[in-house]
């Protein structure tokens, strides 16, 4: 039974992120040309952690403006860890 409850759990956070990432790209200003080709990966940009026991992300700044991505101060008040100055 333990089993079956650690699945759902971890099915349920993987849902939980997914429908993050779904919503943090709406927040993100992506330029032509921002990635190589069209399936890059967000790569460090962002990260989860559970924190308090809910599932937060962190942002890291620099490989954002490496990626000349610019993301919406809404969503960097809302991180949890905003790491590193661009």
């Amino acid at each position: 039974m333990a089993a079956l409850t650690r699945a759902g759990a971890a099915r349920a956070q993987r849902q939980v992120k997914a429908a993050y990432l779904y919503q943090f790209a709406g927040f993100v200003e992506w330029p032509e040309g921002s990635f190589a080709r069209s399936d890059s990966a967000l790569g460090g940009m962002i990260n989860f952690v559970v924190a308090d026991q809910k599932l937060r992300v962190e942002v890291a700044l620099k490989p954002l403006a490496s990626a000349r991505l610019r993301i919406s101060a809404r969503t960097l008040s809302a991180a949890y860890n905003v790491r590193g100055a661009p």
